[in-house]
């Protein structure tokens, strides 16, 4: 089966259907699957420490613009999660963020949002946890990245990359700002970074 991972939208509507459209252009077969971080949440850490809101357009930009295009599965991601925890209302799309799952599982792999990873250093880099499977999909860093038991590997956009035994995790990079997905066959075995020509 092939897929396309997208995630880290932002609430960014045309990045999305720049995605989108590149997608169907590539294979309109491709079954889509996102990683988490579809909303943006405009209200930061510390103040979500302390305040609630009641109106859902405090907490998120244009959300019904947006929803439209939200027609495949994903994981929810950190926005998603404090957007849940400071939003007091009633609102049918809190209620499809709150059944999101923390994992999906494809053929032979894993997709996750990975912010519930540990992150250190510069460049950011997670800490993959083994449970996780031998090949996993995850975002949060806006950064596509391409790693080996653990150790990043250079690549290039639209090259084919295989998936061997070892230990692979594919940072799809983001809708936001770079309209970066990931093309993964699982017959195959193979993935592909995959972007719009500007």
């Amino acid at each position: 089966m092939k897929y396309a991972l997208i995630g880290d939208i932002h609430s960014s509507v045309d990045d999305l259907k720049a995605v989108l459209s590149h997608i169907q252009n590539v294979d309109p077969s491709l079954v889509i699957v996102g990683t988490g971080d579809i909303y943006e949440c405009i209200i930061g850490k510390k103040r979500a420490k302390k305040e609630k809101f009641n109106k859902l357009t405090e907490v998120t930009i244009e959300p019904e613009k947006l929803d439209p295009y939200l027609t495949f599965p994903t994981v929810y991601g950190n926005q998603e999660e404090r957007i849940v925890a400071i939003y007091t209302g009633n609102h049918s799309i809190i209620d499809q963020i709150k059944t999101l799952p923390s994992k999906i599982i494809i053929q032979n792999a894993t997709i996750t949002h990975g912010h519930e990873w540990q992150w250190d250093g510069d460049p950011f880099t997670p800490k993959f946890p083994i449970e996780e499977g031998k090949l996993v999909f995850f975002g949060h860093s806006h950064t596509s990245k391409f790693y080996r038991n653990g150790v990043c590997i250079p690549f290039e956009f639209n090259q084919k990359i295989h998936i061997n035994s070892e230990h692979t995790a594919v940072n799809i990079g983001s809708v936001i700002d770079h309209r970066e997905w990931v093309l993964y066959d699982s017959e195959d075995k193979t993935i592909e970074f995959k972007k719009p020509a500007l």
